[in-house]
């Protein structure tokens, strides 16, 4: 006698590799992996924002945020745009574009002689 087949279902993942890297770097509270569009639609998510909406607030149009949030050959926004952008989700421009911290200013060393006289 055989033993009926088990049926076993099959699970299909529709997300895109963006938006998976996009949950583990929530998971973890990092976004150095994620590209530039990745970091912005992530952004945008914890404002509730849409694109039409942030367009709006920064004084470009939906359209252009569309095309730095897309997928495939998403698009880097202008300098002025990018300033913009780091203002309103307050975040570096650096930050925006390459997803680490910006290196701290180097402090410049006193001399104990310069600064001390003799008697």
């Amino acid at each position: 006698m055989q033993k009926p087949k088990k049926k076993t279902k099959r699970v299909v993942y529709t997300t895109t590799k963006n938006a998976f890297l996009d949950t583990i770097a929530r998971r973890r509270g990092e976004s150095l992996q994620l590209g530039f569009a990745a970091r912005l639609r992530l952004l945008m998510r914890e404002k509730e924002i849409t694109a039409r909406a942030l367009g709006a607030q920064i004084g470009v149009s939906g359209n252009s945020i569309g095309a730095y949030i897309k997928d495939e050959n998403p698009s880097i926004p202008r300098s002025a745009e990018l300033y913009k952008l780091s203002k309103f989700f307050g975040k570096t421009m650096e930050w925006m574009l390459t997803g680490s911290p910006p290196e701290p200013p180097k402090q410049k060393q006193l001399s104990s002689t310069s600064t001390s006289k003799k008697k």
